[in-house]
């Protein structure tokens, strides 16, 4: 390695030698496997990859109307189509090695930062540099979008005398920039995705709340614009029916659409999540599209959509400012329960996901909805449906929220008792299909066994084979946390058999 660091450090790197861009691509791979040992190679190494992520791409804008396709173009010279978001495409001349050699350097950055984070600090504020302008690289979406993913990886190997807040306000403003001009769905989805990756670890009102103000527009622009493209990908797919090519592409732009409604959902969830001072847009611009998108004439992808908008809504939003979320929790419920019902899985487990919710963190405005809430949940642990693949996350989230229930609503006049419900949640342990909620159950029904509740154990302890076999298949794994599966080893040691 050292051999390689030195003599690579000496390199010119030209364009088209072909061994410079081996030698670049070895110190990733390299670098996952030393780790933090990779440390004393980094500062050879990083001066190449920041000098050639630097490179200035040689460009000529052509006249799209005089030029013929057919125009032979010189040897290591392409002709590519920028798309303008808002505007006229524009035809160019680049050099694409250059363009090749940016995107390889940034790549191995972006490796970097992933792979060995705890020793990048040192490099964190020049990797900005080179990476911020990038965001909006107009010659390669590769480029833009490797630069976008870079950004939350930086703000986790931020050295200690760098703020991460400061930080995260400066990559927000290029973000946001970025995202506005973007032309490319599959790029904006990635700078979009990047944004709330940036958002979520930074803590609780790290971001003014006029830059809250522009975030709230701007992720409301995207996702109306999204819409509004998706609408005409379905309409023009009804159109094409019979040609399976154009159907093809449809799809994939369709698919790509979907992603980016996703994302956009996260960032919203982000938000609420981390700036009380988000609150009011919420109400102003994302409740009234989202109680919209719920209305029949819409799909199962924006009833999917709405219903994680308000689940995140009432979880986050009930933790920073519960009197302003309260007044939305009723009509919330309401459509949770009215969709449970959704032949679409996924569109079953945003509503009953949502209940859970609404039990745990907004109890008082949930009680009156009990029975219909127990009723419904019950219905979907009983349902045919739950063996089949697709409807595994819709069976764990409906078991989590009878469990969020029977520990929130426990002393609600019998009606959600241990004794009516628990019985409905045992017979689908261990569960499966969302880690998350599998971790949350596992946890509250081992400790309800750790605590000798009667209920669990049956008469006579009759559910203590199915319990100590349950606790067989779940410790050590993935489904219990440590507490739990410390619990669980104490459980299978006081019954060796």
């Amino acid at each position: 390695v050292s051999t390689q660091s030195t003599w690579a450090q000496q390199m010119k790197l030209e364009a088209d030698d072909p061994q410079a861009q081996y030698v670049l691509q070895a110190f990733a791979r390299i670098a996952k496997c030393l780790e933090g040992d990779f440390a004393v190679y980094l500062p050879h190494v990083m001066p190449i990859l920041l000098q050639q992520a630097s490179l200035q791409t040689d460009v000529t804008i052509l006249d799209c109307d005089g030029l013929d396709d057919n125009d032979d173009e010189e040897e290591g010279i392409e002709t590519i189509t920028l798309a303008v978001k808002g505007g006229k495409d524009k035809k160019i001349q680049i050099k694409t090695s250059l363009v090749q050699d940016k995107a390889l350097a940034i790549s191995v950055m972006e490796s970097f930062l992933e792979d060995i984070p705890s020793i990048m600090g040192p490099f964190i504020e020049q990797c900005s540099q080179v990476l911020i302008p990038l965001l909006k690289f107009p010659y390669a979406s590769e480029i833009r979008e490797t630069a976008a993913k870079s950004l939350p990886l930086m703000l986790k190997a931020l050295p200690p005398h760098i703020a991460k807040p400061d930080m995260l306000r400066h990559f927000v403003v290029h973000l946001l920039e970025a995202i506005k001009q973007e032309p490319e769905v599959p790029v904006a989805s990635a700078q979009v995705e990047a944004f709330h990756n940036c958002v979520a670890p930074c803590g609780r009102n790290t971001m003014p709340d006029e830059m809250v103000a522009q975030c709230s527009n701007i992720m409301k622009q995207v996702f109306d614009e999204s819409l509004r493209r998706r609408k005409e990908v379905l309409d023009q797919k009804k159109e094409v029916a019979d040609d399976e090519d154009e159907v093809e592409k449809l799809d994939a732009e369709n698919e790509g659409e979907e992603e980016l409604l996703n994302q956009v959902t996260e960032a919203v969830g982000s938000l609420v999540k981390t700036h009380q001072s988000f609150i009011p847009s919420f109400m102003q611009l994302f409740y009234p599209l989202c109680a919209q998108l719920l209305e029949p004439k819409y799909g199962d992808v924006e009833h999917r959509l709405a219903l994680c908008v308000f689940d995140d809504f009432v979880e986050h939003g009930s933790q920073i400012n519960a009197a302003a979320v309260e007044p939305y929790v009723q009509p919330i419920i309401s459509s949770l329960l009215r969709f449970s019902t959704s032949s679409d899985p996924d569109v079953v487990q945003a509503s009953v996901y949502g209940l859970g919710v609404c039990a745990q963190y907004a109890a008082n405005t949930f009680r009156p909805a009990l029975p219909e809430a127990i009723q419904t949940l019950s219905n979907i642990t009983k349902s045919p449906k739950i063996k089949e693949s697709e409807y595994v996350g819709a069976l764990a989230n409906a078991v989590s929220s009878l469990v969020k229930i029977i520990q929130h609503h426990g002393n609600n006049e019998n009606i959600a008792s241990h004794n009516n419900l628990v019985p409905l949640v045992l017979p689908h342990l261990p569960i499966t299909g969302d880690d998350i909620e599998a971790k949350y159950v596992h946890e509250q029904v081992i400790g309800w066994v750790s605590a000798g509740l009667p209920i669990v154990l049956g008469e006579g302890n009759r559910n203590l084979p199915h319990i100590l076999d349950l606790c067989k298949k779940i410790v050590d794994t993935e489904m219990v946390n440590e507490a739990t599966n410390n619990q669980i080893k104490a459980l299978l040691s006081s019954h060796p058999h």
